[in-house]
């Protein structure tokens, strides 16, 4: 096991550590600790070392505990192996920060309620809730509840939805609070801990619709604004997502999960720092899989044009057989059913409802039909979308080639409430080989049509149930 004897600057702080929190103690012992003055932040990690720069001297002993065990965490917790995997599920979306934040967010919550001081301002998790999402939270249920790949996914679709859209007879309320008509959004005074006066960003920024007489948050915005915040608290990046996730980096994930959970159970036997915590952590590293592979493997199955049993067609081998029975005047063996090739085309036929909170997520709707449009080139299959939210709006065949053109051409209306009725009876008349249901899964729904596989993909983290079929979260 390795020593942190080498760093000067983080010794006292992590010979405390070790008397006081067995749980981050035995983390410690597996993690390099180096002193670097070059370095830009207080701290920092690679994901195997933390480095610690003059900035981590200015801190209380107290404080220099907190950060200590805060860079711990993105090691143990194996953030930035984890950020590689977004980022290369994500490609060119991938917005690194992001992740930055929602790991920042629950590691500061988490060792908050473990009895660490920090730094302030520092992000919270439930803070982030109440400035971001206008939610409030408790500490054990956003601890249960969220992880972060799960928080950035939620992040990063964040919109502004209008007002008087409903689910199924239910307002929907704005993630984002929708501004004045005809005004641009005022900041707040308020006074940061160092008492110099600051204005902190509102979530915007908005732009005014003169036209509408109305303020629209466009993605993009959106998340310039979550970063202006996270800089108004006190943020800053203290890990990185070079390079690829590697086989060498899956080995070692795997490890830190076995060294994470027996430390954890050390804490709870010990019953301090981490094991005064009274619920179970939602962002221990897991080995998951991701939304897109499930669709992928589904679609796939549905529409792969496999032979059919046919009684009308014998096979070879049972032909050869009868044929040397003739022969030999001998008893003809028993018939053996062939198999004909389908020559039907597959279908999916995707339905997008425009009534829920999928309203507006257009490059969550582009990354669902790329997925599915992707199976259509690789498998022959032909690509449906039928837009809808209590009635049907339009049907429109995807050729696969270019998305982006192709999505001009959907007629995007809606406003009313959901039902599913309408829409599932014209996806049967299409004869397809999958049914998906981008939704909410807030609506009224029809029988089960048959032995046509359903899949419900949802935008929300904990979607409901369904009365038939699959149900997969896109926020995960």
């Amino acid at each position: 096991m390795k020593s942190f004897n080498h760093s000067l600057r983080a010794t006292k702080a992590l010979q405390i550590i070790a008397e006081r929190d067995i749980s981050y103690s035995s983390l410690s012992l597996w993690c390099h600790h180096v002193d670097d003055d070059g370095l830009e932040h207080a701290a920092a990690t690679d994901g195997r070392t933390v480095f610690y720069s003059r900035a981590f001297e200015s801190f209380t002993l107290a404080e220099q505990q907190g950060v200590a065990a805060h860079e711990l965490s993105h090691v143990a917790w194996c953030h930035q192996s984890r950020a590689k995997q977004l980022r290369s599920r994500f490609g060119s979306d991938y917005r690194h920060k992001i992740f930055n934040i929602a790991t920042d967010a629950i590691i500061n919550e988490m060792l908050l309620a473990a009895g660490y001081t920090l730094p302030r301002p520092c992000i919270v998790l439930t803070e982030l809730f109440k400035d971001v999402f206008k939610e409030d939270i408790t500490v054990e249920d956003a601890l249960s509840q969220w992880d972060a790949e799960k928080l950035y996914i939620r992040l990063m679709n964040l919109r502004d939805k209008p007002d008087n859209k409903t689910s199924g007879g239910n307002d929907k309320k704005p993630e984002i609070s929708s501004c004045a008509k005809g005004k641009h959004p005022l900041t707040n005074s308020v006074v940061k801990s160092n008492g110099n006066k600051s204005a902190k960003p509102l979530l915007g920024p908005a732009v005014e619709d003169r036209s509408k007489g109305e303020c629209k948050l466009d993605s993009e915005a959106v998340r310039r604004a979550i970063e202006e915040w996270a800089d108004w608290r006190g943020f800053s990046g203290d890990f990185a997502a070079n390079g690829a996730h590697t086989a060498e980096d899956a080995a070692e994930d795997a490890e830190w999960q076995q060294r994470l959970a027996r430390a954890i159970d050390l804490g709870v036997l010990a019953g301090r720092g981490l094991g005064r915590l009274k619920c179970k952590l939602a962002d221990l590293p897991q080995t998951r899989t991701p939304w897109e592979v499930i669709l992928r493997v589904a679609v796939t199955k549905a529409v792969t044009k496999a032979p059919r049993p046919s009684w009308e067609l014998p096979t070879r081998r049972w032909l050869a057989m009868e044929s040397d029975a003739v022969a030999r005047n001998s008893p003809v063996p028993g018939y053996e059913q062939g198999f004909i090739k389908r020559t039907e085309i597959p279908r999916v036929v995707i339905g997008f409802d425009t009534s829920g909170s999928i309203w507006g997520s257009a490059e969550l709707l582009q990354r669902f039909a790329s997925e599915v449009a992707g199976v259509g080139r690789r498998t022959g299959a032909e690509v449906h979308v039928i837009v809808f939210d209590d009635g049907v709006h339009s049907i429109t065949k995807l050729d696969g080639m270019d998305w982006n053109s192709e999505a001009a051409k959907l007629d995007i209306e809606g406003g009313g409430g959901t039902s599913f009725v309408e829409v599932i009876e014209e996806a049967v008349k299409l004869k397809p080989s999958i049914i998906l249901i981008l939704t909410d899964l807030h609506g009224n729904f029809p029988k089960a049509p048959g032995r046509i596989p359903v899949i419900w993909a949802s935008p929300e983290p904990n979607p409901p149930s369904a009365p038939f079929g699959r149900v997969i979260s896109l926020g995960c």
